[in-house]
């Protein structure tokens, strides 16, 4: 049976994940995921940048999970808009036995305690999650419906057969979840390592859709291994890189950086008479 978090083990690098979102037909935002498997954790940061007709404003996620439980350790919420910045912040304490909220809103701030009944996830697990179910879906080793609890309510999965999704990455063939109560609609990729391909929530009166356009990696640099698990992820995200275009040889993969030739080419030798 596949572990639970094992199948993104193999990754020695941060995961990028962006996305165009999409409603009534016309583009409002995109949305960018990143993930890093590593020491036994999962780190999960995302950033929903929206503009246009459903308002202006940036919705930053970050989350930690544990592994193998894929349990919340703590999850943050920082809404930034043009009437000022909101946070929500969550964390599951197991050896206290509480699940901790604090809400604040400009100089404001109020806090609630309730019991560690349940292994939690948050909104931002729950994705991964999802990704793991797929994973367990093509080895044959999880039934089509799993129930994830969540504060306040319990999160059904039903997961369908697989279908062809047209992407900007081409066509991937996709599991189709669907989630209760809401429904949301989640597609995620059946090869490794089981990307959300294309994601779908509904708003009020509308249809809100999350379309990959991009996978890229990032390394993880030796001074973030070494104070991992030691401080908060930070809510703050990389600019979007350059896309990917085939014409550029130093984006393939195992590509070799181009040396750098010495100013003024290699000296030739006097030849004596």
């Amino acid at each position: 049976m596949t572990a639970p978090g094992s199948f993104m083990s193999t990754l020695t690098a941060t995961e990028v994940c962006t996305y165009t979102l999409v409603c009534g037909g016309k583009p409002v935002g995109s949305q960018l995921l990143r993930t890093t498997a590593r020491r036994g954790e999962v780190a999960l940061e995302a950033r929903l940048l929206l503009q246009g007709a459903l308002g202006h404003y940036t919705v930053t996620q970050t989350s930690r999970l544990e592994l193998p439980t894929l349990q919340s350790v703590c999850f943050s919420e920082i809404t930034e808009a043009r009437d000022g910045r909101r946070t929500f912040d969550l964390s599951f304490d197991a050896g206290s036995g509480l699940v901790r909220a604090v809400r604040r809103v400009g100089a404001q701030s109020d806090a609630a305690d309730v019991p560690y009944v349940r292994p939690y996830s948050d909104p931002l697990g729950l994705l991964y999650r999802l990704r793991q179910h797929v994973a367990q879906a093509v080895a044959g080793d999880v039934a089509p419906t799993e129930r994830v609890p969540m504060l306040g309510k319990d999160v059904l999965i039903e997961r369908h057969p697989p279908t062809e999704v047209e992407t900007a990455l081409g066509v991937r063939r996709a599991f189709a979840l669907i989630l209760s109560p809401g429904p949301s609609y989640v597609y995620i990729d059946t090869a490794p390592p089981h990307p959300i391909v294309r994601l779908t929530q509904r708003l009020e009166g509308a249809l809100l859709d999350a379309f990959l356009v991009r996978i890229a990696h990032e390394a993880l640099p030796r001074e973030s291994a070494r104070e991992w698990g030691r401080a908060r992820i930070p809510p703050g995200l990389p600019e979007v890189p350059e896309p990917f275009t085939p014409e550029s040889p130093e984006h393939a993969p195992g590509a070799r950086p181009a040396r750098r030739r010495r100013r003024g080419g290699r000296r030739r030798r006097k030849e004596t008479p």
